[in-house]
Order: structure tokens, then C-alpha cells, then sequence
């Protein structure tokens, strides 16, 4: 901290300008992305795993598996994901392990409606009506035959959705429910520097910047990977 610093625009000595204590924010930009990355991250993996398995077990087994697993997922997709998780995390408390669990939670669903398509697709094939009649047990087939011809999609979606999940940590942080401080996140950044918006407009400007930069990068490389990976666009 140097309180002779606060509020300074860009300079040669702080790139991006100080915060209300002094701070360098080019500094607690780069290290914001290392917290809104990690929970990003992490709460699309699990969202991955957990919206995966359900699909496969929907998808897969049909009858009664099917509606559990589908029904759950219908139940979940009518509630407003960014009011749910605020409820969430106001009951459990600003962590950044709840945060996880919170958004991977909310993005399981868009998982398991893909992959369960995916699995409805790929069962009806001739080479998993082979794997039967050869005896295949079934966790063999899930993980030999099904699941490899259902992961261009689900990887696709898993950079999309790494850009929802970057957007949403900032929203609830931004509202004070994300990573609690003195821990800089970009959301925690741009609420608290809309309170010094007419001091330095800097403050909200670069934060908002990265995650802007952040989720146009991820949006672009699910693009890439949709294009890379449909065999009906190859030439």
C-alpha cells in the first residue's frame, strides 16, 4: 500500500494506474486472473464430469434411468441460474470452494442434455450392437465405444462454457458473494471500483477489459474447435 498513490491514472511506474490504497492494479489484474481462472476452470470440470456421467446413464440405459436423470436436469433448468446461485452462496457464504460447486452445479445441466443426445445417437451404431454380441460388459462399452465418439461436442462445449462460467464469477463477485478479500478477483475489482468511477475510471475499465478479453477468447476457441471437429466442415 502507499497512500501518497491512491487513485493515480497510468503512468510509467503503474501501467494500469493504483487503487484506492495505493495498490498497483496492473498487478492485482494479473493475479485477479489467476482466481477467476481457477474457479472457471474447476467448476467447468465438474460440471463436465457430473453433466457427462448423467447423460451417459440417461442416454444409455433408457426407461427409468432416462427420466430420473432427464427429469432432474428439466427440474434444474427452470431455475434462474444467477438467482440460485446468489441463494447459494449467500446461505453458505462467499468461498471460493462454494463458488466452484455453485457454478458447476448450475452448468451440468448444458452437459447432460448434450451428451445425452450424443449417447441416443451413437447407441443405435452397428459397432456397439458388435460390442454386445461379442459380451462386452457395459462399462467397457460406455468407455471404449461410447464415450470417445461423444467427446468433439462436449469439448466444444466445455470452452463455451468456460466463458459463462468466467462471467458469472465476476457477477456474483462483483456483488460481494465470490472470493472474499483482500484475494483481487476481476468481479470484487469492478464493485469495488464503481465507488471511485469519477476518482479513476481506470479502477473498473481494466478488470472489465480482461474479462471481456477472457470469454472473446473462449468463445473464439470454441469456434475453432466446433469447426476443427465436425468432419462435415473438413474439406
Amino acid at each position: 500500500m502507499n497512500t501518497a498513490m491512491q487513485l493515480q491514472g497510468p503512468s510509467w511506474e503503474h501501467p494500469f494506474g493504483t487503487d484506492e490504497y495505493g495498490r498497483d492494479l496492473m498487478a492485482r489484474v494479473m493475479r485477479g486472473s489467476r482466481s477467476s481462472l481457477i474457479i472457471a476452470l474447476s467448476s467447468v470440470a465438474l460440471a463436465s464430469v457430473v453433466g457427462v456421467g448423467f447423460g451417459i446413464v440417461g442416454g444409455y440405459f433408457g426407461g427409468f434411468w432416462e427420466f430420473v436423470t432427464m427429469r432432474t436436469v428439466d427440474v434444474l433448468l427452470t431455475i434462474p441460474p444467477i438467482l440460485l446461485a446468489i441463494a447459494v452462496v449467500a446461505f453458505l457464504g462467499p468461498s471460493r470452494i462454494n463458488l466452484v460447486l455453485v457454478i458447476g452445479f448450475l452448468y451440468m445441466t448444458r452437459f447432460a442434455r448434450l451428451s445425452f443426445a450424443s449417447v441416443v445417437q451413437v447407441k443405435q451404431r452397428e459397432f456397439l450392437e458388435a460390442a454386445r454380441v461379442i459380451g462386452a460388459r457395459t462399462p467397457h462399452i460406455i468407455l471404449t465405444a461410447i464415450l470417445p465418439n461423444i467427446l468433439a461436442p462436449i469439448f466444444v462445449q466445455i470452452s463455451l462454457s468456460l466463458g459463462f462460467a468466467i462471467l458469472l464469477e465476476s457477477g456474483l463477485s462483483f456483488l460481494g458473494l465470490g472470493t472474499p478479500p483482500p484475494e483481487p478477483t476481476w468481479g470484487n475489482m469492478i464493485g469495488v471500483g464503481r465507488g471511485f468511477m469519477q476518482q479513476n475510471g481506470w479502477y473498473v475499465f481494466w478488470p472489465a477489459l480482461a474479462i471481456s478479453i477472457t470469454i472473446l477468447c473462449c468463445n473464439m476457441l470454441g469456434d475453432g474447435l466446433r469447426d476443427a471437429l465436425d468432419p462435415r466442415l473438413r474439406e
